[in-house]
């Protein structure tokens, strides 16, 4: 009897065009034209370069997720990766923004393995042009020095310190290797820094073998977390998330807040980008998708209300620009939850329900009802204060509070860019220019 043939039916994705954009080579930074797609319940970015051929990018797992949390606008009307700033353009920085990420050299003093930074061959910013920047941006806003590595600037003392003296507030985004000694850290806080921003990966130290450079740097990251306690400078927790490599560790990380919740003010889990010097070895990506479902299944929060927390504050946002009046410090554009935590355990500000209701308020297009709300909740509800008070005023007002941030996204390259409402901006020196990135972090 002759052998059945098995005939194979080859499986088409179901492709959708979501919509066509002006990008850029990963490779050249020559700009191009790009589409993002949906397929098979994912997006992705599609886009070819005349010299270095074709890229398909993975944006997202969860095309819903994408759909619900991207907002595509931005108030500048650049398309350039980076750009120097026109006087309109400092006037838009010195209006809209609260969050400034200051690049002030490209040097390191590590070789991570996830670095999307290493490609950059930015200059380092001297003394007289930070206060060129320091006249330009205004007043009250968080300056996030980093790089490169911020500490391995030999100015860096005095830099906090000029940027505490033009009244706003100086943030060090660092790999703590240099907070291993403590009197490194000492020298930080007297010169004036308000919060360290420390990239930290887990609990296990083969995570920072396969991810940053040796076992070794766990062990210095936990001294640098112990100095920043003792010295109580409040810190925020970037652990970047690798599929198969450390995201058991996103609870883990979250219950080591709730205990140190008296210097430790949020979490931002970042999604692990294929740029720069990228060499793990994973098969898949989690997006921010799959971070959040982290959360649901550890009791964090749910995808929904991580959804609707987001576009409550969107929705502040533009409420109070159309009545003119500009929330600097309102951060609605990085994904993220407000909890309270309270005997070791989080709740958040808000439920669900309260949430839906303002939202559905809100897209009523009702102004004296949205204004009533507004008021009513301002008045009655402790947690629609807490949130107002955690979006809107300095970080060092917020030293006595119990609430934690839970942030989830990803970095901004050339690799993965599509143009979208920015959270924060980058400034940094190229070609002794100050440039703008308006589309980074």
């Amino acid at each position: 009897m002759a052998p059945q043939l098995t005939q194979q039916v080859e499986v088409i994705p179901k492709t959708k065009e979501m919509f066509t954009i002006q990008t850029f080579c990963p490779v050249c930074l020559k700009k191009i034209h790009g589409k993002v797609i949906e397929e098979d319940g994912k997006v992705f970015l599609e886009k070819t370069c005349e010299q270095h051929g074709f890229f398909k990018i993975l944006l997202e797992n969860d095309a819903h997720y994408f759909k619900e949390t991207y907002v595509p606008q931005s108030p500048f009307t650049h398309s350039e990766w980076f750009f120097v700033p026109k006087k309109e353009d400092w006037n838009i920085i010195k209006k809209k923004y609260s969050t400034l990420y200051l690049s002030i050299t490209s040097l390191c003093n590590e070789n991570c393995k996830v670095c999307y930074q290493a490609n950059k061959k930015i200059e380092n910013i001297c003394i007289h042009e930070l206060i060129y920047i320091l006249k330009k941006i205004g007043k009250g806003k968080k300056i996030i020095l980093f790089g490169g590595e911020p500490t391995v600037h030999e100015s860096l003392f005095k830099i906090i310190n000029l940027i505490k003296k033009s009244k706003n507030i100086p943030l060090l985004c660092t790999n703590g290797l240099k907070l291993r000694d403590y009197n490194y850290v000492k020298r930080l806080k007297e010169s004036g820094i308000e919060e360290v921003c420390l990239s930290f990966d887990g609990f296990k130290e083969e995570i920072y073998e396969k991810m940053r450079r040796s076992k070794k740097d766990f062990y210095i990251k936990i001294r640098a977390l112990e100095n920043l306690k003792k010295l109580k400078i409040k810190t925020s927790i970037y652990a970047t998330i690798a599929k198969g490599v450390n995201e058991d560790q996103i609870p883990v990380i979250i219950n080591f807040a709730i205990k140190n919740k008296d210097f430790i003010n949020s979490i931002f889990f970042i999604e692990l980008i294929p740029f720069g010097r990228f060499n793990v070895d994973v098969k898949e990506f989690l997006t921010s998708s799959d971070i959040v479902k982290i959360l649901e299944l550890n009791n964090v929060t749910t995808e929904a209300y991580f959804i609707q927390f987001r576009k409550l504050l969107v929705n502040i946002r533009e409420f109070l620009e159309k009545l003119h009046i500009c929330p600097k410090n309102l951060n609605p554009l990085m994904p993220g939850i407000l909890v309270d935590v309270r005997n070791g355990q989080i709740k958040p500000v808000l439920n669900f329900s309260e949430i839906r209701k303002y939202n559905k308020d809100f897209e009523s297009r009702n102004f004296f009802k949205i204004l009533k709300n507004l008021i009513k909740c301002s008045i009655k509800l402790v947690s629609i204060r807490k949130i107002f008070r955690m979006f809107f005023l300095p970080q060092s007002s917020l030293s006595k509070d119990r609430f934690l941030k839970i942030l989830v996204g990803k970095a901004v390259t050339p690799f993965n860019y599509i143009p979208s409402a920015t959270a924060n901006i980058e400034i940094e020196k190229l070609m002794d220019k100050i440039i703008v990135n308006a589309n980074g972090q």
